[in-house]
């Protein structure tokens, strides 16, 4: 995976890739974990906060909305299978959401939750005892990343938000329109060697949305 385009410290999520980069140990590569995130409507919020404190055994307290919505739905839920919040938690300075684990794990990788960010059960212990509390989070929406890796160029198209929802609600696969703001957005990281382009690469990487990193540019500068 290419990295998001962000400060490489703390936590980075991107929420169009449903991905956490996690910048602990200094210049050496992040750790990283699949994520899933807030469903249309409830979704997890962009911006900047920070880890305000953990807990392992965390109990669980529905909101008034999901109680009206589901009105047998328990006021308070204790540690246990049953807690939608899985095992660990660390929770954010955005009232009510935090990074958790989940007794669901089929949610990672899709846009189940009610704004929070679910981890899978084995990788939520790891995360716990690796980020600290006060540890900055940036939650980005960047459905393309661009990035030069030596002399190679390369794209990595997710699905952006809309199209998530719409696969997630309809199964459906919308065709992706090529927009100016995508254009300049690969002209400028491709700077100078711009016109090396491999136009039809972009174009396929942008229809597909396949999630991995394809190559559209190469120089052989010294």
């Amino acid at each position: 995976n290419l990295l998001p385009d962000a400060p490489r410290e703390g936590l980075v999520i991107n929420l169009p890739e449903m991905r956490v980069y996690a910048y602990l140990n200094g210049d050496e590569a992040p750790y990283t974990y699949p994520l899933g995130i807030g469903r249309e409507g409830l979704s997890t919020p962009i911006g900047e906060t920070s880890i305000t404190r953990k807990k392992e055994g965390p109990t669980w307290r529905p909101t008034p909305r999901m109680r009206k919505e589901d009105p047998e739905l328990p006021a308070v839920v204790p540690p246990g299978p049953e807690n939608p919040l899985g095992t660990h938690a660390l929770y954010l300075g955005w009232p009510t959401y935090a990074i958790h684990g989940t007794n669901k794990p089929y949610g990672i990788g899709r846009r189940v939750s009610s704004g929070c960010i679910r981890m899978y059960p084995e990788h939520i212990v790891d995360f716990f005892e690796k980020v600290p509390v006060g540890v900055k989070v940036r939650v980005v929406d960047q459905p393309l990343k661009v990035a030069w890796i030596d002399n190679e160029l390369y794209l990595e198209a997710h699905p952006d938000m809309e199209q998530s929802i719409k696969m997630e609600e309809f199964g459906e696969v919308e065709q992706y329109e090529f927009s100016d703001a995508d254009m300049e957005r690969i002209i400028d990281v491709a700077g100078k060697y711009h016109e090396l382009l491999n136009w039809p690469r972009i174009r396929m990487a942008l229809r597909e949305r396949s999630g991995y990193p394809i190559r559209i540019a190469r120089h052989f500068d010294d």
